[in-house]
């Protein structure tokens, strides 16, 4: 597999129901063939310093925007 897939909560409450589920999901991914990591964050909020000077970030960034 030579894609990255990207899921995004638009908003959930973190109840111990949607963290089990996500657990679960979290388990599928991992258990996928070709699968060479998972990684995930909540950028509500964020602000990462490092890539505010980052070309490459701040491509991508235009391009989600344009969209």
């Amino acid at each position: 597999m030579n894609k990255t897939v990207r899921v995004i909560f638009e908003y959930s409450e973190e109840t111990p129901s949607f963290v089990d589920k996500f657990n679960v999901l979290k388990q599928y991914i991992n258990s996928l063939e070709g699968v060479r990591g998972y990684g995930g964050y909540d950028g509500t909020g964020m602000y990462i310093n490092d890539l505010a000077e980052n070309e490459d970030y701040i491509n991508l960034l235009v391009l989600c925007i344009k969209k």
